[in-house]
């Protein structure tokens, strides 16, 4: 290959990198590292970085897969390319601390069979603003950092491993296109303008989200997913989940909307807290859990929410999106109140609220895209109910009702 240092590593000695006798021809590389972009060696075997080094690399895949270890030290790839030999690709490990940066035009392609592990960041940092491809695994103490416009990590199969204590950030402009497992005790956070597409090969099996998982204005996709995709941990947050969940714990909106579209299954529960909003575009029977004042739910025009209300309470709204509603009938059951919407004669809506809600605690306004907003105003309802509809006493109450209503925020 013109232009190109081309070094192999022999390891006949079995030793460092800075062993000259473990490269053919002898000496190798410069220690440390410091080669222009036009010269990258090409490593056609196992190398382990013991220093630190910056320069551009090109790896090729031989018969026995070459595994670059980036131990205790800081790594700058750029220009990095790599070619491969399916089934023999190269591969990356970070330990002991040590930090692996891929510039934007790095691309490391540690494309192989489902098995075979192309990342591992198991107590070191991984930061990617180019691209990597292969299966990754994230252990205790490593970080995958994917960040910046046009950063991507992505593999075939089913094989992203993020263990406990592991974390990934997706920061704005950074995609993950992965499908696995992650375990309690890890930490995922995608920033705005980040993107996670749940997907893979790998038939039926659940990809299970056990850890905690952080969206600051980005979305998850699992459309993709090649099977189902299950929460068993903590999701919450502000951002986009399209494509459908089983949800067996929590989903917590917080900060703005949070919108969910797709089927929402499972026996876990949806939160709501102050100031934000849950959207839901498909139907489900999920427990919701309001906040004391300002949480929102918004269902769009069709979808019902047949789950138990819990703490549905004064300033708490629900925004029946394309729903005109005229009235409200509520009527005691058991502990709770089972809230029935109607426009004129016709049914447009069913709720089952927990505890016990007096007549004309609940309010209607319009949500000025022609759907309802049901709002608790507490006493200021029940005062109005209380009095003879068309009074002037009723006319002072009806305006300070509905100047209550108008003065809540509004997150939809």
């Amino acid at each position: 290959m013109s232009g190109y240092i081309h070094y192999r590593w022999v390891n006949t000695k079995g030793g460092a990198w800075t062993d000259a006798g473990n490269w053919s021809p002898a000496g190798g590389p410069p220690h440390p590292i410091s080669l222009s972009p036009g010269a990258p060696p090409i490593i056609d075997g196992d190398a382990t970085f013991a220093t630190g080094f910056k320069g551009s690399y090109t790896v090729t895949g031989t018969a026995v897969s070459p595994t670059i270890t980036v131990d205790g030290d800081q790594v700058v790839f750029s220009n990095f390319q790599t070619s491969y030999l399916f089934q023999q690709a190269a591969s990356l490990r970070v330990i002991h601390g040590g930090s692996a940066t891929f510039s934007t035009s790095a691309t490391f392609d540690a494309t192989g069979h489902e098995s075979e592990l192309g990342l591992s960041a198991d107590g070191g940092t991984v930061i990617v603003h180019g691209t990597f491809i292969g299966a990754v695994e994230v252990g205790a103490g490593g970080r995958l950092d994917i960040s910046g416009n046009g950063a991507t990590v992505r593999s075939m199969f089913a094989d992203l491993s993020v263990k406990a204590g592991g974390r990934i950030d997706i920061e704005q402009g950074g995609s993950l296109s992965a499908a696995g497992t992650v375990a309690s005790g890890s930490f995922i956070v995608i920033q705005s303008g980040g993107h996670w597409t749940i997907a893979g090969i790998g038939g039926p099996v659940p990809r299970v989200l056990a850890g905690s998982i952080a969206l600051l204005g980005g979305s998850i996709d699992t459309s993709h997913a090649g099977g189902a995709v299950v929460n068993t941990g903590a999701i919450w947050g502000h951002g986009e989940i399209s494509g459908g969940l089983e949800n067996r714990y929590s989903i917590d909106a917080q900060g703005g909307t949070l919108s969910l579209s797709g089927s929402l299954t499972g026996n876990g529960f949806l939160a709501i807290s102050p100031g934000a909003t849950l959207a839901l575009d498909a139907s489900t029977d999920e427990i919701v859990v309001f906040a004391p004042f300002d949480a929102r739910l918004h269902l769009a025009h069709g979808v019902a929410e047949t789950g138990l209300l819990r703490g549905f309470g004064v300033g708490d709204q629900i925004d029946l999106a394309g729903t005109q509603v005229t009235r409200l009938g509520l009527q005691a059951s058991g502990g709770n109140t089972v809230l029935t919407a109607y426009d004129q004669q016709s049914v447009v809506g069913h709720f089952t609220l927990a505890g016990h809600y007096a007549p004309g605690q609940i309010a209607l306004s319009p949500d000025g895209h022609g759907g309802t907003v049901l709002t608790d105003v507490g006493a200021l309802g029940t005062k109005l109910a209380a009095l003879p509809a068309g009074s002037a006493a009723w006319h002072a109450a009806y305006v300070a009702e509905q100047s209550y209503i108008s003065h809540l925020p509004h997150l939809s």
